[in-house]
C-alpha cells in the first residue's frame, strides 16, 4: 500500500511558509524464520520457509485479501495462519513412509490463553492454512501462533491485533512487523 505525507509548516523570520510533501510509503512485511532445531535433514521433520498471518486467505489464489500481521479485531471470522514448508521439507515428508503428518497450531493470546487446532500436511502441497479458533476471544494486543509437529516446534511467529480499525497505533508496533521498502 501507499501512504500520502501530511501538510506541513514552516517557519522562517517573520515570514511563514506552507508547503505540501507528497511521497509513497511502501511498507514490507517482515519475515518470521524458523528455530534452527527444525532442519528437515537433521530430524526428518518438515521445516518452514515462512509463516504469515492475515485476513482473508483466499484458497484458490494462495494469498491473503486483507491486511497482515496488525489485524482489526473486527475481522476475527476471516484471520488465518499461512505455513510456506521449504522444498527440502517437502521432499523429506514424501520420503517419510509413515502415517500421515498432524499439524498442531496453538494460537496464544496476549493473556497466555491457549487453543490448538490440528490441521493434516498434504506432501503434495507446499503451503498450508489454519482458520483462527472460535474457541478464544480476539482481544488487542500481541498474539503468537506456534507449530508444532510430532512434539517439535517448527515456527512461531507473533501478529498484532488492534481495536476496531486500527488508527492511532504506534509507530512502534508497526515497525515491529515492516519495515520502509526500498524503491
Amino acid at each position: 500500500g501507499q501512504a500520502h505525507a501530511a501538510a506541513c509548516q514552516a517557519q522562517t523570520g517573520s515570514a511563514t511558509r506552507n508547503c505540501k510533501i507528497f511521497g509513497r510509503v511502501i511498507p514490507e512485511e517482515l519475515a518470521a524464520a524458523p528455530p534452527e532445531e527444525s532442519d528437515p535433514a537433521s530430524s526428518g521433520l518438515p521445516s518452514i520457509a515462512a509463516m504469515r498471518v492475515g485476513v482473508g486467505w483466499s484458497r484458490d489464489a494462495l494469498r491473503f485479501t486483507g491486511p497482515v500481521s496488525v489485524l482489526p479485531t473486527w475481522k476475527r471470522n476471516d484471520i488465518y495462519v499461512v505455513i510456506y514448508w521449504t522444498q527440502a521439507a517437502a521432499r523429506a515428508f514424501e520420503e517419510d513412509a509413515g502415517p500421515q503428518k498432524i499439524l498442531e497450531v496453538k494460537w496464544r493470546s496476549p493473556t497466555g490463553q491457549v487453543s490448538s487446532e490440528s490441521a493434516q500436511l498434504s506432501p503434495q502441497m507446499l503451503v498450508s492454512w489454519s482458520a483462527f479458533p472460535q474457541s478464544l476471544a480476539l482481544q488487542s494486543g500481541e498474539w503468537f501462533v506456534d507449530l508444532v509437529l510430532g512434539g517439535v516446534l517448527q515456527g512461531s511467529r507473533k501478529f498484532y491485533v488492534c481495536a476496531k480499525d486500527c488508527r492511532g497505533i504506534s509507530q512502534h508496533v508497526i515497525m515491529q512487523y515492516f519495515r520502509l521498502a526500498d524503491s
